[in-house]
């Protein structure tokens, strides 16, 4: 697969110099005003070079008849040994947009017409997007959640592996077993993605000013910055799980500590950073790489029976979010889930067939919206 060439050395020089101020400003847009992260924006940028490089001119001479021989050449099987997938179509999609809007604004469209004489046209229209529509509207939901009967499954599997260990002395399995199985609870408890799982610092744990709390002391609420530094604040609401955290805290986690860190060894960053994480790697490292978890996880779950579907750490989170929203009601739990719209937080909902038509939506209103 060719790089992708942000010089435009395809071009006249005044359209490859003009084009580099475009794009530029258009990033700069989508950074300042649209708030979109560098990951989206890299992504745009891909697609709208591969588009401008596949038809040889400057953003604004693209016509639909450009994107036809693009995605006939993507698609073709005939073409290509690796046909792209609607979801890849629908990325494209967004970019090129992204940029036709940017282009047919006044200000930049004037400006366009004064340099090349040269109107830009809308090119992306829905005709062109059929196909990704249809793909989105036929396309299965991916996530799904654990049942009450496979949590305790899994559960179950964890203290049979604990026990094993145990009885064969096999401290490092035992400890790296222990953690993991509170990490599991923790993750659906607290609705977490497995990076935030993994960077959890003892110091995110607060009290409450609420008296419902009072009974999870320093541990009533979980603080977390997560994707696109989103913060936000969860409840815990499960005794089993303060319990879980606090036996972990005291019996479990000093030995993993202690296991590498020398008290007369001058700490390194690294080092530093690991006495802060509730969840510190066996190693001599900082965060616990999630990709052992990820395994761990995998490898329990088809042990427990969970053989239809793969089990991973996003699982977990769909699993918390369906857990919560019958509990604090769906705005309380998009606020919880740190999504910015309902209906992301719904997607993650995902109530069995008696519950979706009978369970009722219990407000605790346990916070208001400026706590």
């Amino acid at each position: 697969r060719s790089k992708p060439d942000y010089t435009y050395s395809y071009l006249s020089e005044s359209e490859g110099a003009y084009t580099i101020k475009l794009i530029d400003n258009w990033t700069q847009y989508l950074r300042t005003i649209t708030g979109l992260t560098e990951n989206t924006i890299n992504l745009h940028l891909s697609s709208i070079e591969r588009l401008l490089r596949s038809s040889n001119v400057p953003p604004w001479k693209l016509k639909q008849k450009h994107i036809i021989a693009f995605l006939d050449i993507k698609t073709n099987p005939e073409k290509t040994t690796e046909p792209i997938s609607p979801a890849t179509q629908s990325s494209y999609f967004s970019g090129w947009r992204s940029i036709q809007t940017y282009m047919l604004s006044l200000d930049v469209t004037n400006e366009i017409v004064a340099k090349f004489g040269i109107k830009p046209e809308k090119f992306v229209g829905d005709e062109n997007s059929l196909l990704v529509k249809k793909y989105k509207a036929n396309q299965q939901p991916k996530g799904w959640a654990l049942t009450d009967g496979q949590i305790d499954a899994v559960d179950k599997e964890f203290k049979t592996q604990i026990l094993s260990a145990h009885k064969a002395n096999n401290q490092k399995k035992y400890l790296a077993l222990c953690r993991d199985r509170i990490m599991f609870h923790v993750c659906i408890h607290y609705a977490l993605r497995v990076s935030e799982l993994i960077n959890i610092q003892l110091s995110d744990f607060s009290k409450s000013n609420d008296s419902r709390l009072a009974d999870f002391s320093n541990y009533a609420l979980l603080t977390v910055t997560g994707k696109n530094n989103v913060t936000g604040t969860v409840p815990t609401r499960s005794k089993e799980v303060y319990d879980l955290i606090q036996w972990y805290i005291n019996n479990i986690r000093p030995k993993i500590i202690r296991g590498k860190v020398d008290a007369k060894e001058e700490l390194t960053n690294e080092n530093s950073l690991r006495l802060k994480l509730l969840f510190p790697s066996e190693r001599k490292t900082g965060a616990m790489c999630s990709n052992n978890f990820r395994k761990r996880l995998s490898e329990i779950g088809l042990k427990a029976g969970i053989v239809d579907k793969s089990l991973h750490p996003h699982i977990l989170r769909h699993t918390g979010c369906t857990q919560m929203v019958p509990v604090y009601s769906p705005e309380s739990a998009q606020k919880y889930m740190r999504h910015k719209n309902l209906a992301t937080t719904l997607h993650y909902y995902h109530p069995s067939v008696l519950e979706a038509g009978n369970s009722e939506n219990i407000e605790l209103d346990i916070f208001d919206d400026e706590d």
